[in-house]
């Protein structure tokens, strides 16, 4: 499986060929000290 990012305006681009899928630890995803979430002005974004 190849994971391929691409910048908006197609500047670059960084592929992933090797992938290891594995268990990782719950702190990862905890948010980093003194972050706040800002709202945005225009709304949620929807992917469509």
């Amino acid at each position: 499986m190849v994971l391929k990012r691409v910048s908006r305006d197609r500047d670059w681009s960084f592929e992933y060929e090797r992938l290891r899928l594995s268990p990782q630890p719950g702190y990862y995803f905890d948010e980093p000290p003194g972050y706040k979430k800002r709202m945005s002005a225009t709304g949620p974004r929807r992917e469509g």
